[in-house]
């Protein structure tokens, strides 16, 4: 059980026990004034009985319905603010000042207990200030005898009350709104805390993958290269290289990724450099052989869905030129351009080296037919131009990078 609803539990029981408490008292009051104060019996007989039934209402009310706790102390001050209403009506000159001195000392009383509980002092002091023009019109002591002996004073001790009591509700729900704030504030930092918990195992994870994957595929690397130590056939030796290095240009993107703060994404620039790099070590075997190397790549990111099959493709292609196009020569040219303009990738690969044989687009072999395969796996189109060497271009959209 909640503290709230213990707390109004236990007043329901303090009301309950008051009203069985003052029903009696309403009821001795009356045969008290019949026998020793004839003279107010009558005055005060309506007072009393309407205090005795309005506690054996409150009883009721109590015990048998799910009224409200505020209905139930408004009755409660209803009653007994009534009666004094009513008694200050019926009170002579000599005896005003000294009930709106009591009054006084009463309210004052009442705003202390009720510190906590800003909603009773207000219902209390609007009670007052309603009940207070009755005893203008009806009083028997006068309307200015009244205000001039202390009727001024109550009711501008009223009217403060009233303010004081709206100010302090504001301040609580003002306070109770900014624990609200701080509360979900507090539940707001628990669940990002949570989540940066939960990200950081995914990372570890996610690089943990990556790492392995590069592994594995180092291992095949090492692998085909110690069968390809045995081959004496150079059409396969040349096949196992091959497969060596698309396996090498894979694993170079995991190697990024897992090196890198963003796994879903590498840099293109730093990886096409490196590649680049690699395939003139691996595959340049004349040493009396020098090619040139010009490369503008603009700085961007690839998706791991693009970069894989991009990388391959330069590989493909790179390692052509690097084979084939300068035969029988001493020097060549490679160039290699990459742009990214309006979402679009314009990937540009030229040597000038002796180009492809006339019978080059009915060619069956694995590398062209890979290169083709990995243009429509990038959703883009490729152009081949065999003029003073051989130049690609090749144009592919960009995918969004999903941080």
């Amino acid at each position: 059980m909640r503290i709230e609803e213990i707390i109004q539990k236990r007043l329901r029981e303090y009301v309950y026990y008051i009203c069985i408490v003052s029903a009696p008292l309403w009821g001795l009051a009356t045969i008290f004034d019949y026998f020793y104060a004839p003279y107010i019996f009558y005055q005060f007989l309506p007072t009393r009985l309407i205090g005795m039934l309005v506690s054996f209402l409150l009883l009721y009310l109590i015990k048998r319905t799910n009224t409200s706790e505020t209905i139930i102390i408004s009755c409660i001050y209803l009653s007994f603010i009534g009666a004094g209403t009513y008694m200050m009506i019926y009170t002579d000159k000599e005896h005003v000042g000294l009930y709106f001195n009591n009054m006084i000392i009463m309210m004052l009383g009442i705003s202390y207990i009720l510190n906590y509980r800003v909603q009773e002092i207000i219902i209390f002091s609007i009670i007052n200030l309603i009940c207070f023009p009755l005893i203008l019109l009806f009083g028997i002591a006068g309307v200015s005898f009244i205000l001039a002996n202390g009727g001024i004073l109550y009711i501008a001790l009223v009217i403060v009350m009233i303010i004081l009591g709206i100010l302090r509700m504001k301040r609580a729900m003002y306070s109770a709104t900014m624990v609200l704030d701080i509360q979900k504030a507090e539940q707001v930092m628990q669940v990002n805390l949570q989540l940066e918990e939960s990200l950081k195992e995914k990372e570890t994870l996610l690089k943990e993958i990556h790492h392995r994957v590069k592994n594995n595929m180092q291992i095949i690397s090492s692998i085909l290269r110690i069968q390809n130590s045995y081959i004496k056939d150079e059409t396969i030796k040349g096949a196992l290289s091959d497969s060596v290095s698309r396996i090498n240009s894979m694993s170079a993107i995991h190697e990024k990724l897992y090196t890198s703060k963003n796994f879903a994404s590498i840099d293109f620039k730093s990886y096409l450099s490196e590649l680049i790099s690699n395939i003139i070590q691996t595959y340049k075997s004349d040493p009396n052989l020098h090619i040139e190397i010009n490369t503008e790549i603009d700085s961007f990111c690839l998706n791991i869905n693009q970069a894989i099959p991009c990388g391959l493709l330069v590989n493909e292609i790179f390692t052509n030129a690097v084979k084939y196009a300068f035969k029988n020569r001493t020097e060549g040219k490679i160039c290699v351009r990459v742009e990214e303009k309006d979402k679009l990738v314009h990937l540009t690969i030229k040597d000038n080296g002796i180009g492809f044989t006339p019978n080059f687009n009915n060619s069956e072999t694995v590398g062209l037919q890979l290169i083709e395969s990995l243009v429509e796996q990038l959703e883009g189109s490729m152009d081949v131009v065999s003029q003073n060497g051989v130049s690609y271009l090749i144009r592919f959209p960009l995918e969004n990078i999903m941080d």
